[in-house]
């Protein structure tokens, strides 16, 4: 009767996420979609706790204080009985605060994460859970970011004089204006002295609102241009 009684006292959920659709290749802190454990049957009375674990796969960027928000059966804002470990959100739910009961649920939302370098197509979600707290069958994973893709997209250069360089982390731009990621487009001439007056072209029209370009433009020799790579 015991082990009836507290099986049905636990909490079972099921797992859902707001899908975020693409983070950048290169990016140190982007954005993942937030994670929603609903409260399917059970309940974690005012006595009872439990705990569910919530691996990103990869460094989280923010602190409790800059940007996540939690929201435990109603209870927002429950930092307290939140903590973050390298790439782990772990939630305590203390019934004695947060009494969750069907129709509930977790809410973790503006989790940002370190994609940098780690080679992902994707990033999945792993969740699992101790005590008072269950997850239903098939609940320990979900997308939170659907694709990773490359800032830069090729869009036909197929000059043989022409060369694109990605930034890497020693590296500098000219200007230094910000820490942005930068990029050299480099165009080499071998006959610079035939010209006295020299145009370079270039369409930005499908730059987005809020982003910045800066030109850095200089003519050098090609012993100049290949100490730069």
């Amino acid at each position: 009767m015991t082990m009836a009684t507290n099986a049905f006292a636990q909490g079972v959920f099921t797992v859902s996420s707001s899908i975020e659709p693409r983070g950048r290749m290169n990016g140190q802190t982007e954005t993942a979609g937030g994670v929603t454990l609903s409260l399917a049957s059970g309940q974690i009375a005012a006595d009872e706790e439990g705990t569910v674990s919530i691996d990103y796969g990869t460094t989280i960027t923010n602190s409790l204080l800059t940007g996540i928000t939690v929201d435990i059966c109603g209870a927002a804002g429950a930092a307290t009985n939140t903590d973050i470990t390298g790439s782990t959100i772990i939630l305590t739910v203390d019934g004695g605060t947060e009494t969750c009961t069907t129709g509930e649920s977790i809410d973790v939302s503006g989790v940002r994460l370190a994609i940098a370098g780690q080679g992902l197509s994707d990033v999945q979600a792993s969740l699992t859970s101790s005590g008072h707290v269950r997850l239903g069958a098939g609940a320990n994973e979900v997308t939170v970011i659907n694709s990773i893709v490359d800032e830069l997209v090729d869009g036909g250069v197929s000059a043989d004089k022409i060369t694109l360089i990605r930034h890497t982390a020693g590296e500098q731009p000219r200007s230094a204006m910000d820490d942005g990621t930068y990029f050299k487009l480099l165009i080499e001439e071998n006959a610079v002295d035939s010209f006295n007056n020299a145009e370079l072209n270039l369409d930005f029209s499908g730059i987005g609102a809020g982003m910045r370009v800066t030109i850095d433009a200089w003519v050098s020799t090609k012993d100049d241009l290949d100490d730069l790579e």
